[in-house]
């Protein structure tokens, strides 16, 4: 029998007040999110019945990432990262409660709800980048780990209640009431960063020159670093593919494919909260690993495992199963890419990594636009496939070019954009 020692220190980082302020935070505004993911989803899909029109509404939010993320982690080193994770959240809330009053007047029209999307995308350049940075900031470099795969936890339980809730109230009191309790929970996490007592030193004030001279320091940093290079290429496995050929296409597996209602498209969403839940909390428990990489690249073959099961499923039971494994999966590269990256650079720079690391999801939309087109004319299990041929070719060609990812050990030193410590590929 295969037995495993798990540390007793799994959530050791949520002893700091701060970490556990930016803990909680995180899970009002992440819920806010899934239950827009809901009733965007819902009502889109209600309202066109178009598999490539839905699975494009539910990724356009992450379309200013791609452009605005780096410039947001350039901004996030030279703003308060507490006053962003204040009011980014009340921005979100004002947001939720103008889409809903016009839901419940009955006024919306489909390009409403894409500008509203793109809006609500817009805050997350800045929050994003802001969590990350100031989590490094709080947390000692050996807690780092641990603490990354608690704020994933946090993701990873609102994945799990908010599509279950949302479902259940779009379905008993209507969508207006889903997306204002999608405000109330964004509220949450404001009075949360008001009670964060962390500061920092700001590096530099906020000009267009310094703002362009950081975001050219990036450039050269990621130019000089291969490991660097090589963790920001992966970190577009989980937006580019594996988000937009299976949770993307869940509504059109739900009606068309299942035959099932908004109760068990909830369902389906909230079981990748069960699977990343299970996986944040092994690597909690598991602590600082000697090699995080070897975690990247088995998290990449069980994506690749998750996304043939759901397109080989035939009901919801298997289907199930897949959504587990995708939550399992998306944690593990997702937690271990965003700690190596704060791990590999020095203070100066963390919102800036976390920027570009925020940036690969605005590949979301591009990824979203093949899985609705392939959805589109040959099926969702079909285009859930050729997903998973992508995640594989993709993930080793990466792998075999950066072989260094596998080779970095948890006590490499953080650079700057001038200094390369990480053996060249």
């Amino acid at each position: 029998m295969w037995k495993f020692k798990f540390s007793n220190n799994t959530f050791i980082s949520l002893s700091a007040p701060d970490f556990r302020f930016v803990w909680i935070a995180s899970m009002g505004t992440s819920g806010g999110y899934f239950f827009q993911q809901v009733f965007i989803g819902w009502v889109v899909y209600d309202i066109t019945e178009s598999a490539f029109i839905t699975a494009m509404a539910l990724a356009l939010d992450t379309l200013p990432n791609l452009i605005g993320a780096p410039i947001g982690g350039v901004l996030v080193d030279r703003l308060d990262k507490r006053k962003i994770l204040i009011f980014g959240p009340i921005y979100q809330l004002m947001l939720n409660i103008g889409f809903g009053i016009g839901v419940y007047l009955d006024k919306i029209e489909v390009w409403h709800i894409l500008a509203f999307v793109v809006l609500m995308g817009c805050s997350w350049i800045l929050i994003e980048p802001a969590r990350t940075a100031i989590t490094a900031d709080i947390l000692a470099p050996e807690r780092l780990i641990n603490g990354m795969a608690l704020i994933q936890l946090a993701f990873s339980i609102t994945r799990l209640a908010g599509p279950v809730l949302g479902g259940i109230i779009i379905e008993i009191f209507g969508t207006p009431t889903a997306i204002f309790t999608a405000s109330g929970s964004q509220l949450m996490a404001v009075f949360m960063a008001i009670r964060i007592t962390s500061t920092t030193s700001l590096q530099e004030s906020l000009t267009l020159r310094s703002a362009l001279t950081g975001f050219t320091d990036s450039l050269r940093m990621v130019m000089k670093t291969p490991i660097i290079q090589g963790l920001i290429l992966l970190s577009f496995l989980g937006p580019m593919i594996l988000i937009p050929f299976t949770s993307g296409l869940f509504p059109v597996y739900i009606k068309k494919v299942f035959d099932l209602g908004a109760t068990e498209l909830g369902l389906m969403l909230a079981l990748i909260g069960v699977g990343s839940i299970i996986g944040t909390i092994t690597l909690a428990s598991l602590g600082d690993l000697k090699r995080p990489g070897i975690v990247v690249a088995v998290s990449i073959l069980l994506g690749v495992v998750s996304l043939v099961i759901l397109a080989q499923s035939n009901g919801i039971v298997m289907a199930s199963l897949g959504c587990l494994l995708i939550g399992i999966c998306f944690t593990g590269f997702q937690t271990m890419i965003g700690a190596m990256l704060q791990q590999a650079v020095t203070p100066a720079f963390r919102g800036r990594v976390a920027g570009l690391f925020m940036a690969s999801w605005g590949t979301v939309t591009l990824g979203s636009l093949v899985a609705g087109a392939f959805a589109e004319y040959q099926g969702a299990p079909m285009s859930t496939m050729v997903g998973a041929a992508a995640m594989f070719i993709y993930g080793a060609v990466v792998i075999i070019l950066y072989r260094t990812i596998l080779q970095t050990k948890k006590t490499q030193t953080s650079i700057s954009p001038g200094t390369l410590v990480f053996p060249n590929r």
